[in-house]
């Protein structure tokens, strides 16, 4: 089996020694080792790519330093709109979903892992051949690959995500 592999960035803009004052430099590399070798020790548990990959994401968005997730940007409005997305290349029927024009998710990445994962059932949990809003209370996301703004964070709060004010 070959050695897993965990590439991660720390966001927009450069993080080196030389643009940054020393201190602040070691926080940011001292973040970034810690995700990995929490992520690689997930890894040596067992842990799928899936779990430990949207793991590594989510603690990058739980981290201030970081601007992703709650902590990210704003929009040229003033805006907070935060996207995430995840691939897989095993299991599942879909290969990749992503959530878009969230405001309210504290953690995106664990949403769109969660599109994937139930990306194929409706409420009952069985397979679902179509149509129908995905907001209308089925709790699964319908076949849909892609959702974002009221719709998929109606989904996320049914699926007991962890919502924050904008």
């Amino acid at each position: 089996m070959p050695t897993p592999r965990l590439i991660i960035h720390g966001g927009a803009g450069a993080i080196t020694p030389t643009n940054l004052p020393h201190n602040t430099y070691l926080l940011y590399s001292a973040s970034l080792l810690e995700v990995n070798r929490s992520t690689a020790s997930r890894l040596a548990a067992g842990a799928s790519a899936l779990e430990a990959a949207t793991e590594a994401v989510r603690m990058m968005e739980d981290n201030p330093l970081f601007n992703c997730g709650k902590g990210a940007v704003f929009t040229r409005n003033g805006r907070v709109e935060l996207e995430a997305s995840v691939m897989t290349t095993h299991t599942y029927h879909k290969r990749a979903c992503a959530v878009v024009l969230l405001s309210h998710t504290k953690n995106p990445i664990l949403l769109a892992k969660q599109m994937l994962v139930r990306g194929q059932t409706d409420g009952s949990g069985s397979s679902n051949g179509g149509g129908g809003d995905p907001s209308g209370g089925a709790g699964g996301a319908q076949g849909h690959c892609v959702l974002g703004g009221p719709t998929v964070e109606k989904l996320a709060e049914e699926w007991g995500l962890q919502m924050v004010e904008e």
